[in-house]
């Protein structure tokens, strides 16, 4: 309840919480963020995050809590959270976090993102698929940190273009999150971390 009250306070966001969802008739359209707890993904996290993908299907998810070390939130990002949020930052930065999810973009420890990362680092696998130089282009664009409108405008397209392009990505690499698509164009070597 005090989440809710510090987004009811925030300009151009509109909560509705999960006693409100009886209504399902504009869940699935308009719900762009999740807020889900931690603590009630302690069981089945991936199971948990999955369902709330087939409820809110174009929904960002941002976990929220207090506990979490680097290496349970790189795993919640592994599973496919969006994002993690820890309370102790305050309500300040929680607005901030929801608008950077809101952008297509990630928001979580740096630490959390390089331990996800490294660990599904694997040597560079012999049978890559075939990227055109403006899908390397977009993963180096990703990789960046760019938003989808920064990126349309680098390559001189609409941003639908580019959210096309990275929709291609995703199902051609079976991710879901750009963390995912990132983490995988590293480890199959399109993208060079030193």
């Amino acid at each position: 309840m005090g989440i809710a009250r510090v987004l009811e306070r925030a300009p151009g966001i509109t909560p509705v919480l999960e006693r409100d969802l009886g209504d399902q008739t504009w869940s699935k359209s308009l719900a762009s963020i999740v807020l889900v707890s931690e603590v009630s993904l302690r069981d089945d996290g991936r199971k948990s995050l999955n369902a709330i993908r087939r409820k809110f299907p174009k929904a960002r998810i941002l976990v929220h809590g207090e506990n979490a070390d680097e290496s349970d939130i790189a795993h919640l990002l592994a599973q496919g959270a969006d994002g993690y949020f820890s309370m102790s930052l305050g309500e300040d930065k929680l607005i901030k976090a929801i608008h950077v999810l809101e952008r297509g973009s990630v928001w979580a420890p740096e630490k959390a993102v390089a331990t996800m990362v490294s660990r599904l680092r694997t040597p560079v696998d012999a049978t890559l698929p075939a990227l055109s130089s403006a899908e390397i282009g977009l993963l180096q664009m990703l990789d960046e940190g760019l938003s989808n409108k920064e990126m349309a405008s680098r390559f001189g397209v609409a941003e639908v273009t580019i959210k096309t392009r990275l929709a291609r990505l995703y199902r051609r690499f079976d991710v879901r999150t750009r963390v995912q698509l990132l983490s995988i164009a590293i480890r199959k070597g399109f993208l060079s971390h030193h």
